[in-house]
């Protein structure tokens, strides 16, 4: 996995056009403190073929997660958003009420 840091997150979130019209695939709960979320999205950078992400938190002080039975019914139509105050990440799925605060982010790139 690799490092996301606040200097690229931008240019991370518009190469994915902020996972709009995506899928959300899973949630898996490594540790009470390690959680890893798994998107499929359109890459920008590689003519808008489709591929996986995950995004791995760690660190977590606070989160609201969906259940997985329920990524089917997520509507992606708005994407996600990230943000970093210089010490803390913040995931939050637009249209939701999932959220994560976490210290930091890696990201995975997959087949679709």
């Amino acid at each position: 996995m690799k490092p996301l840091n606040k200097s690229i997150l931008e240019n991370f979130l518009e190469r994915f056009e902020h996972f709009r019209d995506g899928e959300f695939r899973n949630i898996e709960i490594n540790s009470p403190t390690n959680i890893t979320l798994t998107f499929a999205t359109q890459d920008a950078s590689r003519g808008y073929d489709w591929i996986s992400v995950k995004l791995e938190f760690d660190g977590i002080s606070d989160a609201s997660l969906l259940d997985n039975s329920n990524l089917t019914h997520v509507d992606m139509s708005d994407g996600i958003d990230i943000s970093n105050n210089g010490t803390q990440f913040a995931f939050k799925l637009n249209n939701s009420t999932c959220q994560i605060k976490s210290s930091s982010l890696k990201y995975e790139e997959g087949l679709f």
